[in-house]
């Protein structure tokens, strides 16, 4: 579940159609899907400003079709699970 401060960190960045359970890196930073500009947005947990973005529309690699979640596994790596092209990057 996420908690309240998460939620509005994502409201805040002005996240469009945010989807998914967001990641939260170790050093406090919020990662998110953002369906509604086929991008993944790397917010400032304490400030709510997106710091990076990254993607764009597309079925190759490190473009996505309507991402809808995010992981970050016990290697660091991050995942990200796309509606439409039915693939994890």
């Amino acid at each position: 579940m996420i908690d309240a401060t998460v939620s509005r960190c994502i409201w805040r960045a002005e996240v469009k159609r945010a989807f998914g359970t967001p990641a939260i890196t170790a050093d406090g930073n919020v990662i998110a899907a953002s369906a509604g500009d086929h991008k993944i947005h790397v917010i400032d947990g304490s400030t709510g400003v997106i710091r990076l973005s990254f993607g764009r529309q597309g079925d190759q690699p490190g473009q996505f079709n309507s991402p809808h979640g995010v992981s970050i596994t016990r290697a660091s790596t991050l995942l990200v699970a796309e509606q439409y092209n039915d693939r994890v990057q």
